[in-house]
């Protein structure tokens, strides 16, 4: 096993985030928080909700839910008011405003005319606007709505810079927005690509580029140095069940790079490569790969792997606050498993009861 890469203590922070504002007394590892959907008990009928799992209280506590009228994917709290948070259906129309401490939902948002939700969106670091990723119906180009905070009314949009946005992240102290652009078709232009964007100018800055042209980019994870990984799903036109998607790193100012060793490991990466996390303190990225039934551990300087284990529909990935732990959603059931991150061994906790869906995030009580 590689040993984890100590070069740097890597902020791997996102703004907004629950590094930056008080927090409730007593929280350590700090709150789960992921889109789920389940089956009625009662009614047989598809529901969706939002789980949030308090870690400082026990992982064993019952899970807490605010029901949602759509399977929710990405998830960004308001900096001003962290209690609430904006969540956003990956390609469709669902959007909502939620109070997490009420639980409950405060007001839909919806999509620009002719456009879809594409999965994600962050508050501004002033919390006075929301920016949105949304993808064209007519012809799939990406665009970032810009809605007021309040009212989620549409003030302006700029473009994405590429094809299919999905992820996006405000970094800088909020002022550049890296975006994923998962591209065209297989065999076409544009190219999938991650781009950075000046938040003030709506100018594009950087632009990334695929190296394998079979996959696309969908979800990243970002330190304070632009570093990044990003986890990939085959392009549209390939098999989505059969053909391999992947992960890419891109360190000290260079292009990104596709992973494509160990076979025995990038050969795992079946379909699509889901959710990604970066551990700061030693410089450790996490991939789920749900179809290959693979979390895989990498260190993100040397580019190596560090460990693979096996778990059956694997999904979300997290750090806790503290830096602690890994947090790994996996099971058709939505069970969790903890990893120490400079081990990389399992950290046997109570097990909750069912938690959380495609993506799972870190976020925190404020203090009173």
């Amino acid at each position: 096993m590689a040993k984890p890469n100590k070069k740097k203590k890597l902020p791997a922070k996102s703004y907004p985030s629950p590094w930056s504002y008080a927090h409730r007394p007593g929280t350590v590892r700090g709150v789960l928080v992921g889109p789920m959907r389940y089956i009625d008990a009662k009614t047989g009928e598809m529901g969706y909700s939002l789980d949030i799992l308090d870690l400082d209280r026990g992982v064993d506590k019952p899970v807490e839910r605010i029901g949602l009228h759509f399977f929710g994917h990405g998830f960004s709290f308001h900096p001003r008011a962290p209690h609430e948070a904006a969540i956003f259906e990956k390609r469709g129309p669902g959007g909502c405003y939620v109070d997490l401490l009420e639980q409950k939902v405060l007001r839909r948002i919806n999509p620009l005319p002719d456009h879809h939700f594409y999965g994600h969106g962050s508050f501004s670091i002033e919390g006075d606007v929301v920016f949105a990723i949304e993808s064209s119906l007519v012809n799939g180009e990406g665009a970032i709505s810009v809605r007021d905070a309040k009212t989620f009314d549409v003030l302006e949009q700029f473009p994405t810079y590429g094809m299919g946005p999905h992820d996006c992240a405000l970094i800088e102290r909020g002022t550049v927005l890296a975006i994923t652009n998962a591209g065209s078709p297989v065999g076409r232009q544009p190219l999938p690509c991650v781009t950075f964007v000046e938040v003030k100018s709506r100018k594009l800055l950087d632009k990334h580029d695929v190296t394998n042209p079979n996959i696309n980019t969908g979800h990243i994870a970002l330190t304070a140095d632009r570093d990044f990984a990003v986890v990939s799903a085959p392009r549209d036109g390939l098999p989505q069940d059969t053909a391999l998607g992947g992960l890419s790193l891109r360190t000290g100012k260079k292009p990104m790079q596709h992973v494509a060793s160990p076979a025995e490991a990038v050969n795992g990466m079946i379909g699509e490569t889901l959710s990604v996390a970066i551990h700061g303190p030693t410089g450790t990225v996490a991939a789920t790969s749900p179809r290959g039934g693979v979390i895989s551990f990498w260190s993100l300087y040397a580019k190596t792997l560090r460990k693979a284990v096996t778990l059956p529909n694997v999904r979300g990935v997290t750090v806790t606050l503290d830096d602690k732990l890994f947090v790994v959603g996996h099971g058709d059931d939505g069970k969790l498993s903890f990893f120490d991150p400079t081990t990389l061994e399992e950290t046997p906790l109570p097990p909750p009861k069912a938690f959380g869906g495609s993506h799972l995030y870190t976020w925190a009580y404020p203090a009173a």
